[in-house]
């Protein structure tokens, strides 16, 4: 079960810089943060490109300030659907029954 560490969207407008595999600098909006047993994942928002409506890249966030590295989560991963649904419901405010 996710674990709500920011219950609204982040306030500020926080901005990242992240490289791809090439090396190449990626620019992203942090949108929200949570957390599910015990790791903090974000949802962020591709600047650099152009994104469908509502497309948005979870990462998994390990360590803090210039030691914090950001993982990818695929959708082939066990958590990406808790957290992907947790995100949907925070964003576009739909309430899941099942």
């Amino acid at each position: 079960m996710l674990d709500e560490r920011n219950d609204e969207l982040l306030e500020d407008e926080d901005l990242i810089v992240l490289l791809d595999e090439n090396g190449d600098e990626l620019r992203f909006e942090v949108l929200a943060e949570a957390e599910l047993e015990g790791k903090v994942y974000w949802a962020l928002l591709p600047l650099d490109e152009t994104v469908e409506d509502g497309s948005y890249v979870i990462v998994l966030v390990e360590g803090e300030g210039d030691d914090a590295t950001f993982t990818s989560i695929e959708e082939d991963n066990e958590v990406f659907e808790p957290v992907s649904e947790f995100f949907d419901d925070l964003f576009f405010d739909v309430v899941d029954y099942d």
